[in-house]
């Protein structure tokens, strides 16, 4: 939702690597730029690092919508020789809130 606060844990990605010791570490990486998320590249904890403005970022997209759907892209790496990835698509949605109430 809109207005949650900076800091605030969207989700945590889970990755598994069949390797064993230092080769079955994983990194997770944001491949896209985006001032709105932070991912935790060794928890895979995704969080805000601003609060959402949905109007804003209806504004932006020159869309007026009720649920906005942003994409951010991920690559999870092991550290093996040499070093295996994959990458997957997240889709976040935003839902508007009623923060201009009639007067």
């Amino acid at each position: 939702n809109e207005n949650n606060p900076v800091g605030y844990i969207i989700d945590k990605l889970i990755a598994y690597d069949c390797d064993l010791g230092e080769n079955a570490e994983i990194e997770y990486h944001l491949l896209n730029e985006t001032d709105l998320l932070t991912l935790n590249t060794k928890t895979g904890e995704i969080s805000l690092k601003q609060s959402i403005d949905f109007d804003l970022l209806n504004r932006q997209q020159e869309k007026y919508l009720t649920t906005i759907n942003l994409e951010f892209y991920i690559k999870v790496q092991d550290h093996g020789k040499p070093s295996l990835s994959s990458q997957t698509k997240i889709i976040l949605r935003i839902h508007d809130l009623n923060d201009h109430s009639p007067e």
